[in-house]
């Protein structure tokens, strides 16, 4: 299947949108998938671009680009990382660049970048969503991933006190709080106060099921903030 179908000049490396900065336009892209879960980690596939942005094609190769040359900024975005995000249009692969090479397309310089995926899957944008909660809210939260996702949950206390999270029958309650003390909660791990202010099931709570969670939060007074990335296949 083709990844950039439709998508040729919206491509994002690190958030760098390549068709604005560099004038990079894909127009070859193939990935072969395995699954409903997307496909085996460690696989390669590769993009050819083009330079365009415009109506003619530009080179690639010799281009004076600032003080060095458009080559030296392509190898420091695409090599400068061992993991780097990649966004075709409204999905984001975590991979690693494993090789570039300068080749034509028709008769028009073409660079090739070969990356290699480094989970099994693709991912949405990253959600977020904050609220602002006096006594009690209730939120909604859309997983439209293929599988279960973890959330990442940061609070801010407006005022001295306790919050709680319920989520599928699970709570956790963030204790003794103090006026603008902040705690963030991801991935069994926990910042800002110590592992015996959180207590309940955080693993079960601050998980998200596929499709539709209503999230229920009490507190004097807090904002908060849920973060996540549904996790999608190719096909």
């Amino acid at each position: 299947m083709s990844l950039t179908s439709k998508k040729r000049k919206d491509i994002k490396v690190d958030n760098v949108r390549l068709y604005n900065v560099y004038g990079l336009v894909a127009v070859e892209s193939e990935i072969n998938t395995s699954n409903k879960f997307g496909i085996s980690e460690g696989t390669q596939f590769t993009i050819k671009f083009i330079r365009k942005p415009g109506d003619n094609i530009l080179p690639i190769v010799d281009v004076k680009w600032y003080s060095t040359t458009l080559e030296n900024y392509l190898n420091k975005l695409f090599f400068g990382k061992d993991e780097i995000m990649l966004e075709i249009g409204y999905k984001i692969y975590y991979v690693k660049v494993m090789d570039s090479e300068v080749t034509k397309y028709r008769n028009f310089d073409a660079l090739d970048i070969t990356f290699e995926l480094l989970s099994d899957c693709c991912y949405s944008p990253i959600m977020l969503t904050s609220i602002r909660v006096t006594e009690e809210k209730t939120v909604e939260l859309m997983n439209d991933g293929i599988r279960e996702t973890d959330i990442d949950l940061t609070v801010q206390a407006i005022e001295d006190g306790d919050i709680t999270i319920t989520n599928n029958g699970k709570s956790i309650t963030i204790k003794g709080l103090k006026a603008n003390e902040r705690a963030r909660v991801y991935d069994g791990n926990i910042e800002g106060i110590s592992y015996y202010d959180v207590e309940g099931d955080i693993y079960s709570c601050l998980r998200l099921r596929v499709g539709r969670n209503r999230l229920t939060v009490t507190a004097t007074n807090a904002n908060v903030l849920f973060k996540y990335q549904s996790e999608l296949g190719l096909s």
